[in-house]
């Protein structure tokens, strides 16, 4: 994956803002999140986007069934870079 010099120094400079924009920004720009027949109805509103530390002892706390991760299949994958 190829990054310009600006993407490199918006990550560089806040990872976690560059992230955060670019989430937004597919949720907010995708035709996935339209309905055509609805006059581009918009189906989801800007999402809140929030990082944890994966250590957290907060995550001790919840009791949770394990994701089979090879049954998950996105339908669509997203590139934020541009050639």
């Amino acid at each position: 994956m190829r990054l310009s010099a600006k993407v490199k120094e918006r990550l560089r400079n806040n990872s976690a803002r560059f992230i955060e924009q670019q989430i937004k920004e597919v949720v907010r720009t995708s035709l996935n999140n339209r309905l055509s027949f609805l006059n581009n109805y918009v189906m989801w509103d800007e999402p809140l986007v929030k990082f944890a530390d994966g250590d957290d002892p907060i995550f001790t706390e919840y009791d949770v069934n394990p994701v089979k991760l090879d049954r998950f299949r996105p339908p669509i994958s997203y590139s934020f870079v541009q050639s």
